[in-house]
C-alpha cells in the first residue's frame, strides 16, 4: 500500500470528514537519502482535524461531479463550484457531502506538489523529486455496499497549473480523476461507501 482520508457519501445526507495534513518544514537532506514514495497526506473520518497549511504537497479540494459532463479536467475545478452538475466539493473547512442517489458521479481530487526538501512535523523526510505527475499518487479504498481499490495512474492525472514543470526547484497542481473504471460511482437509495484517500509522493 502506498499512506490516508477516509470519507462518506450519502446521498441527501450530510456526512462530516476529519482531514489530517502533514506540516513540513525547510530542512537539508542528510548524504544518505534514499528515495521513494512517501505519504504527504493521510485523511480519515474518524480522527479529530488538523490543518496544517505550511505544507507544500496536500489534497487542496475533492469534487463529486457528474459522470457524463463534459467537463475541463485539465482546469482548476472551483469554476464550476455552483453548478448543478458539481454535487458538492469537500475541503477542511466543508467536510459535509450530499450527493443524488443512482445518479454515476466521478470522484476527483486535486492535489498540489511542490519539488522542495521538506520534512513533516515528525521529523520524517518526505521531499518531491521533479515537479510532474510521475512523481505523485493517489490511492482511493472505497468501503461500504461494495469493495474497490485502485491507486492513481499518469492517465488519471491532469495538471491544471504548474511551474518549472518537471524540475526539482517547480510545482505542479493536478486533478486526479477516480471514475470507477469508466462506469462512475452510483449509490441507491439509503445506501453508502466510505472513502479512505492516501496521498502520496515520491522523492
Amino acid at each position: 500500500m502506498i499512506g490516508n482520508m477516509s470519507r462518506d457519501f450519502l446521498p441527501a445526507t450530510m456526512l462530516a470528514v476529519s482531514l489530517a495534513l502533514a506540516a513540513v518544514f525547510s530542512y537539508t537532506l542528510p548524504s544518505n537519502y534514499e528515495p521513494q514514495w512517501r505519504a504527504a497526506e493521510v485523511m480519515r473520518s474518524d480522527t479529530p482535524v488538523y490543518v496544517f497549511h505550511e505544507s507544500s504537497s496536500y489534497i487542496e479540494n475533492i469534487y463529486a461531479i457528474r459522470h457524463d459532463w463534459n467537463y475541463d479536467k485539465s482546469s482548476w475545478l472551483g469554476q464550476y463550484v455552483g453548478n448543478e452538475n458539481v454535487f458538492d466539493t469537500a475541503d477542511e473547512d466543508n467536510p459535509d457531502v450530499t450527493v443524488p442517489y443512482e445518479v454515476p458521479f466521478d470522484f476527483v481530487v486535486a492535489v498540489r506538489a511542490d519539488a522542495e526538501n521538506d520534512v513533516n512535523k515528525n521529523g520524517d523526510y518526505f521531499p518531491l523529486a521533479y515537479a510532474r505527475v510521475e512523481n505523485i499518487k493517489v490511492e482511493l479504498e472505497v468501503t461500504g455496499f461494495y469493495y474497490y481499490h485502485e491507486n492513481s495512474t499518469n492517465l488519471m492525472e491532469y495538471v491544471f497549473e504548474n511551474y518549472n514543470y518537471g524540475s526539482p526547484s517547480g510545482y505542479v497542481r493536478v486533478n486526479v480523476i477516480f471514475d470507477n473504471n469508466g462506469n462512475g460511482w452510483t449509490i441507491p437509495a439509503g445506501g453508502s461507501l466510505s472513502y479512505t484517500l492516501r496521498y502520496w509522493i515520491w522523492g
